[in-house]
């Protein structure tokens, strides 16, 4: 059978559907799924919306991988977050390799403040 299409009646997307957002976790690579891991089990440097490259660079060690800069900063923007800017000091907890290291840190608010970063962590 053929039906009449109206010019402009097919989307170019799918619609978002109850299954669109378990596909988009599945589409994931593995840092960015790595990563979503660490955010939702509240780990050091992964807490009240912030990500610290330094404890991103940990959890790499851990599982002896690494990563580009720039593959970790475009896995980051796609998770919906924004660079605020370098911490003003390294954190123990967020590497213990690295402690005096000032880490980039991210927010899912691009009007975060860097200063609130220690705190939301419970470092402070």
């Amino acid at each position: 059978m053929a039906y009449p299409v109206e010019r402009g009646a097919i989307s170019q997307r799918a619609p978002v559907t109850s299954s669109t957002e378990a596909a988009l976790i599945e589409s994931r690579g593995w840092l960015a799924q790595m990563i979503m891991e660490a955010v939702d089990g509240e780990a050091n440097g992964f807490r009240g919306g912030w990500i610290s490259t330094s404890a991103v660079q940990r959890l790499l060690s851990g599982q002896r991988k690494t990563v580009a800069s720039r593959s970790l900063g475009q896995a980051l923007e796609e998770l919906g977050y924004y660079r605020i800017g370098k911490a003003g000091r390294g954190w123990m907890q967020d590497d213990p390799a690295n402690p005096t290291k000032r880490p980039w840190l991210w927010n899912t608010s691009p009007n975060a403040n860097l200063a609130d970063y220690g705190r939301a962590q419970g470092y402070e």
